[in-house]
């Protein structure tokens, strides 16, 4: 068995999808990450969310929001 079967079999019992995700978002919290509030973003924030992933700005809308976090992050520390 491969080193990716082991983290779905467990005991020969393989692991349900909903305890892989609780697994992985508490190695996440665990290595310093946090959870993010869920909700609806205005038109405007989501119409440039559409058009930040199209362009490749990210491959995913998280992958987007993540990078672009990071890039407001690092230009305000040049800022300060």
């Amino acid at each position: 068995m491969g080193r990716d079967n082991l983290a779905v079999m467990q005991n020969d019992v393989p692991k349900q999808l909903s305890e892989r995700v609780r697994a992985s978002e508490a190695r996440k919290i665990k290595a310093g990450g946090r959870r993010i509030p869920g909700g609806v973003m205005p038109k405007d924030a989501a119409d440039a969310l559409d058009s930040l992933q199209a362009s490749g700005y990210g491959s995913s809308a998280s992958a987007c929001i993540y990078r672009a976090l990071l890039e407001a992050d690092m230009r305000e520390k040049q800022r300060r």
